[in-house]
Order: C-alpha cells, then sequence, then structure tokens
C-alpha cells in the first residue's frame, strides 16, 4: 500500500469493499466527521461506473486486493483527478478482521475508513503512527477493542443459535436470545469502547502474537508500549 498521503489534502477518507460482485462504501467526511454509507452490484454492465460516479474530487480511498475487480476498478478510480487511491493486501487487513468475526461489505468498508483515517496522519507512513502520541494510540486501541467485540458478540449469537437449533437448555437459550437483542440493539461504535486499566491483561489477545505489519500486529505493539502512559 502506498505509504505518503496528506490527510490535510482531502475531503473525505473512503472505505471500498468488493466482495461477490458486489460493492460497498463508507464515507467519512473529514470536516464534519460525518459517516455514510453506500452499496451496489457490480453483476451489471453499469455496475463499476455507478460505483466511479459515488467518488468526488477530494477523496482518499482505501480498498482491498482480493477481488478479481480490484485492478480494474483502481485503474479507474484513479483516473479522476484530486482522487487518491491507495490498496492494501488482503491478507494484512481484511483478513485479519473477517477472522475477528467482521462481515464483508458495511462493516469491512467501516473499517477501512476507520483504520484510513487513523492511520492517514499528515506525511506519515499508515501503520508507523508513534505510540508516544496518546490520542493516536488511544483510537488504534479503541479500534482493536471494537473488532474484538464485535467478535464476541458473532461467537455468543452463534452458540446461542446452535443451541436453539438443538434444543439444548431451550428456556435459558431463548432467554438468553432476548437479553441478546436488547443488549446488542444500541449499536457498537469505536468511539464507545471503554480503555480498561489492565491493559495488559483486557488488550492484547490471547492468540500469538505476529509481527507481519497487519494491522493486529501494530495494535499488539501499542497496547504493550502504552498501557502505563493512558
Amino acid at each position: 500500500m502506498e505509504n505518503q498521503h496528506e490527510l490535510a489534502e482531502h475531503k473525505r477518507v473512503v472505505g471500498l469493499d468488493l466482495h461477490q460482485q458486489k460493492y460497498s462504501l463508507c464515507f467519512i467526511d473529514l470536516g464534519t466527521g460525518k459517516r455514510t454509507f453506500a452499496s451496489g452490484s457490480l453483476r451489471i454492465k453499469t455496475g463499476i461506473d455507478r460505483l466511479v460516479a459515488r467518488i468526488e474530487v477530494g477523496d482518499l480511498v482505501l480498498l482491498q486486493d482480493d477481488s478479481p475487480l480490484s485492478e480494474t476498478i483502481t485503474d479507474r478510480l484513479r483516473r479522476h483527478e484530486g482522487v487518491m487511491v491507495l490498496v492494501g493486501r488482503y491478507d494484512r487487513l481484511g483478513a485479519k478482521w473477517v477472522a475477528s468475526g467482521a462481515k464483508r461489505g458495511r462493516v469491512i468498508a467501516k473499517s477501512l475508513a476507520e483504520y484510513l483515517l487513523e492511520t492517514a496522519q499528515d506525511k506519515r507512513p499508515a501503520l508507523l503512527e508513534s505510540a508516544s502520541n496518546t490520542s493516536t494510540a488511544k483510537r488504534l486501541l479503541q479500534l482493536g477493542l471494537y473488532m474484538q467485540e464485535l467478535a464476541a458478540r458473532t461467537d455468543r449469537i452463534r452458540k446461542n443459535l446452535d443451541d436453539l437449533m438443538e434444543g439444548r437448555n431451550l428456556e435459558s437459550s431463548v432467554k438468553k436470545a432476548l437479553d441478546m437483542e436488547i443488549s446488542y440493539r444500541e449499536p457498537l461504535t469505536v468511539d464507545g469502547m471503554k480503555i480498561p486499566s489492565n491493559l495488559a491483561e483486557a488488550l492484547l489477545p490471547p492468540n500469538k502474537e505476529v509481527d507481519d505489519g497487519s494491522f493486529l500486529a501494530e495494535y499488539q505493539k501499542l497496547a504493550k508500549e502504552i498501557k502505563n502512559t493512558l
């Protein structure tokens, strides 16, 4: 992925997910912080044209390289004057999020936009922001917590659904389903993630640490480096 880009030169950051002949977009207005979404089919002849028409002068776009249409759409978007397009490797971005329970489409598009917003600092390489910047580090940790909670919720729902389908502990399973319906009605947000005081145990994933330049690797590194500074 290109690693030199300035937010000051752009009006919006855009997360673009291409999956199964469908596109999903998340736009974050850099002036207001407002988030908007769009999606459409790429099966129809005008699909790519409609996608390209949604991108405006001043947009900074991040997509991944795992779709057969990634290269074609990237070339089309780069023909727009005043638009910058960054392409990230799927195995370094989306694959980690999908493994954590994130859904392709709107959720990944939002994650890409949030990731881009937090890592695209003026003239600084993405993923290399110094942990001494407490505000940025805190935001990245919140993003990591968001992905962890998203995965945990998905696991709870799936487990309870399995119990319901198998007829195990029906009374308890039905109650859990109702409780989750009420508890999860409020949308999960990155801003709503509270950083606990014990970062070492609460934030670091229980799985093996990685050092591959991915978001997960950067998240683990930051959690270690600033656990005594927040």
